[in-house]
């Protein structure tokens, strides 16, 4: 029977029923050469920069500030605590996006409000499954090989969201995620980009979730492929096969928070499910935390999630070289610490959203903080809220003014402007350098547009880079510099 509610929609035409000419083929695209111009091989490596800091050991952040600043992230909106009995209110959510045309930027991800406990209204529930869903279709979209997505793709793709099935009071799940998960705003696998031949950029991604994440599971696809759920810090559609589901929250907590974890610090390790079985091989990757459960002489032994068999979470144990890059509990947050886990990342792809295994720029921040167990929010912009802003700049502000404060520090720190995020390292002679992941930059051209030269992948570059475009230098952008502070 259907919902009442479910008669209040909003019609938008799809872009996708023009009819447009599709291009011959992709367009050429201008590659930087590496190292970047004021760059030198040296400079990849961490100890370059490690050697600069006068305190190199110093702790920045203490486990208490990390705990301080994990509850401050919470209670500031920064992140969602899936367990709480308070769902997200909709009406009082306010949305900033970025302009499209721009893939240099994040997708802000929503800040929630609190509503009604233990269920989510049906409206409510609604508004979200169709919010991001109608804002893609209001454009004209392309698919992998450069056409428009027809009217009947988002058809299809809008009755696998199921919303006949919604109710009005939907019970809210809870789950843990399994392995690496990408978040979709709808339940597909389709690649959709934002601009023809554009494919580095799919509009339908969200996010991605690593391995024993926990999730607050609102609704199932029409397929039953799929769940829409909640995350610390966004919802969407996740595979069913990647999260463990009908898990009691304290089950979960025992296992997100025992007290012994085994950390994943590199790039990507792999566990196994049975000592010297490489068959039973699953990825898992930086700052992944798992629980300790024992070691052998080869083997660091950690739980996975399970269901036992009276219904109840358990842990399966799997197996991780002693070798591999992974830490006894959680770095500490140190200037070396920083420098050594961001270039461990060094010249690995640009990956939008996180989809192709790889990260873009907040997640390659998030990552890296997440191997000292401070969780950070995905998105740059609420990146740099995070602690206290050393300083805040505009287009009022001078260059000079934005050197004199990066001269005052030494350590590693915050630098943002709106759609990006990077690492900064210190200054050598009159530049100064950051570590990002950074898909391109602007050069001035001898048209009056400026030229795209990509980079994709994780690199340490001078702050001039874009200078003289009509965008400005990275230097002339930034907006905030943060050090990470309670």
């Amino acid at each position: 029977m259907r919902q009442p509610w479910l008669h209040i929609v909003i019609l938008i035409p799809l872009a996708g029923c023009a009819v447009v000419p599709v291009a011959e083929r992709p367009p050429v695209y201008d590659y930087a050469a590496l190292p970047l111009a004021h760059c030198s091989p040296e400079m990849d490596q961490p100890e370059y920069w490690i050697q600069k800091y006068l305190l190199q050991d110093q702790l920045l952040l203490t486990e208490a500030h990390i705990r301080e600043l994990n509850k401050q992230n919470y209670a500031r909106g920064l992140l969602t605590d899936v367990f709480t009995d308070k769902l997200w209110d909709y009406r009082y959510t306010e949305v900033e996006r970025p302009g499209e045309d721009n893939p240099e930027w994040d997708w802000n991800l929503e800040r929630p409000s609190v509503f009604s406990p233990g269920a989510m209204e049906g409206y409510t529930l609604y508004t979200y499954l169709k919010d991001e869903t109608e804002r893609i279709k209001r454009r004209l979209r392309w698919d992998r090989e450069g056409r428009p997505v027809s009217t009947q793709t988002f058809d299809q793709l809008d009755d696998n969201l199921n919303l006949y099935a919604l109710r009005e009071k939907n019970p809210v799940r809870y789950g843990i995620t399994l392995r690496r998960t990408n978040v979709r705003y709808y339940p597909t696998d389709l690649l959709v980009t934002g601009k023809r031949w554009d494919i580095d950029f799919d509009i339908i991604q969200v996010s991605q979730l690593r391995a024993l994440e926990p999730v607050a599971l609102l609704h199932t696809s029409k397929d039953g492929s799929w769940v829409f759920v909640v995350t610390a810090f966004c919802r969407g559609w996740i595979k069913r096969g990647d999260v463990l589901e009908d898990c009691k929250p304290g089950d979960i907590r025992n296992v997100i928070l025992s007290e012994k974890r085994i950390v994943i610090t590199g790039h990507a390790v792999q566990a196994i499910s049975a000592p010297g079985n490489t068959e039973t091989a699953d990825t898992y990757y930086m700052g992944t935390s798992f629980p300790w459960v024992e070691t052998t002489p080869q083997y660091y032994v950690v739980g996975l999630p399970v269901k036992k068999a009276d219904g109840t979470l358990g842990l399966a144990k799997a197996y991780i070289d002693k070798t591999a890059d992974v830490s006894e509990g959680y770095l500490p947050c140190t200037p070396r610490a920083l420098c050594l886990q961001t270039f461990k990342l060094m010249h690995t792809p640009y990956s939008w959203g996180g989809k192709e295994e790889y990260r873009d720029c907040s997640q390659l921040i998030m990552d890296v903080y997440a191997t000292m167990g401070l969780s950070m929010p995905r998105n740059s912009s609420a990146q740099a809220m995070v602690g206290r802003a050393r300083s805040q700049f505009n287009k009022e502000h001078s260059v000079s003014q934005r050197r004199a404060v990066l001269d005052s520090i030494n350590q590693p720190a915050i630098l943002q402007f709106p759609g990006h995020i990077m690492l900064y390292l210190g200054r050598e002679g009159e530049c100064y350098y950051a570590i990002h992941d950074i898909w391109a930059y602007r050069i001035p051209d001898h048209t009056d547009k400026d030229r795209k030269v990509i980079i994709g992948k994780v690199v340490v570059s001078d702050l001039s880079l874009g200078e003289g475009s009509s965008k400005g230098s990275l230097l002339e952008r930034i907006t905030t510099i943060s050090l990470v502070r309670p």
